[in-house]
C-alpha cells in the first residue's frame, strides 16, 4: 500500500501553523492512530470485567453495558440525521431562479 498523497512544498500555501501536523497525512500515521484507539477500547472493555460497579439498576452493573449503550446511542443519533434532514431541508427552488443563467 503506497501513499500517493502529494507532499506540499514550502511555498504552496500551507499555513505555518499547519506545518507541524503534516505528518498526520501519511497513511502510516493514520494506521497507528486507528490501531491505538482500537487497542485502548479493547483494554477498557477487558478491564470492565474486573471492576465492581455500583450501578443504580441491575443492568448498569453488567460488564460492557456502558460500551454497548454508548454505541447504540451514537448509532441512533447518526441514523436520526436522515429523517431530520428530510424534515428540515429546504426545497431545491427555495431561493428562486438564478439571474445568472449562463452556468
Amino acid at each position: 500500500m503506497t501513499d500517493k498523497t502529494p507532499r506540499p512544498a514550502p511555498e504552496n500555501g500551507i499555513h505555518p501553523l499547519a506545518r507541524p501536523f503534516l505528518w498526520l497525512d501519511k497513511s502510516f500515521a493514520r494506521d497507528v492512530i486507528s490501531l491505538c484507539i482500537v487497542l485502548i477500547a479493547m483494554i477498557l472493555l477487558a478491564v470492565d470485567f474486573f471492576v465492581h460497579r455500583h450501578g443504580e439498576t441491575a443492568i448498569a452493573e453488567r460488564p460492557g453495558f456502558f460500551a454497548i449503550f454508548g454505541f447504540i446511542s451514537f448509532a441512533f443519533a447518526v441514523l436520526m440525521g436522515w429523517p431530520l434532514r428530510a424534515l428540515l431541508m429546504r426545497g431545491p427552488d427555495y431561493y428562486g431562479e438564478s439571474e445568472d443563467s449562463d452556468a
